[in-house]
């Protein structure tokens, strides 16, 4: 698919999220592998909870909004387990091969401009010439929107409450890819995350999280550090429960603040 093309994907699924019009009920991902100059086509994948007659017209005012002619649309009526259920999505769920695994990730502020999605699927194309076999790499962009924005920013250990999405870059590969390509599918991730900083600012996603960002804790925490540390503190003094990126401990709670998660 065209670059032009992918670009009008990313940036009319931006906007089409972030449409007061567009319903709480469903939620949905943009998201866009490649491995070995064999890329997927770009999709948007998703659940609705409502009446599969319910579904089609929002997905014609998506189609409008990219501006693209659909390549296939699948709908799978369900009930709520099977929806539930990542084991089907995910190829099986946990009873795969163990595989390794590398991300960076930045926030969706608002919709996608015509530029910063011309960026990012300039950046896919550059993956897809990748030469190498063994696993996969990409990016999706998670929806937010809905529920995760009727709490402020300060409510939780989670700060983007009022973001479109998030965008996670990602690489997997297993014992028996070629350490080059391996080399080639880590140097891609910092390229991308680079060329989509001066777009999306430095704002991050805790659960990829990405040993090499240097300012994570506002990253991913935002202003709620300092409040963390305390929690930190409270439970966790002598950090068991540690990494590189763990918070840390800082100065006791306060009497009226108190372990909330508010």
């Amino acid at each position: 698919m065209p670059v032009t093309a992918v670009a009008a994907v990313i940036q009319g699924w931006t906007a089409w999220n972030a449409d007061p019009a567009t319903p709480r009920a469903v939620c949905c991902c943009f998201e866009q592998l490649s491995d070995s100059g064999m890329p997927s086509a770009p999709t948007v994948t998703g659940t609705f909870m409502g009446a599969p007659g319910d579904l089609g017209p929002m997905l014609d005012r998506l189609t409008a909004a990219v501006g693209e002619p659909e390549t296939g649309r699948v709908l799978v009526p369900c009930d709520y387990l099977r929806a539930a259920s990542e084991a089907d999505r995910w190829g099986g769920g946990t009873w795969g091969p163990r595989v390794a695994f590398a991300a960076k990730s930045h926030i969706v502020r608002e919709p996608m401009t015509p530029a910063s999605a011309a960026e990012m699927a300039a950046a896919l194309e550059r993956l897809h010439r990748l030469p190498g076999v063994g696993g996969a790499s990409g990016l999706l962009i998670d929806a937010l929107g809905g529920a995760v924005g009727d709490r402020p920013s300060d409510a939780t250990a989670f700060p983007h409450r009022a973001a479109v999405g998030v965008v996670q870059y990602h690489s997997y590969w297993h014992q028996f890819t070629d350490r080059a390509h391996i080399g080639r599918r880590l140097q891609w991730l910092r390229d991308v995350h680079a060329a989509m900083r001066p777009h999306l600012g430095t704002g991050g996603y805790t659960n990829g999280m990405d040993p090499e960002l240097t300012e994570w804790a506002a990253a991913y925490h935002g202003g709620n550090y300092p409040r963390m540390q305390r929690v930190k503190a409270a439970f966790d003094p002598e950090q068991l429960f540690t990494f590189r990126q763990a918070v840390t401990p800082g100065p006791p709670l306060a009497d009226t603040e108190g372990p909330r998660g508010r």
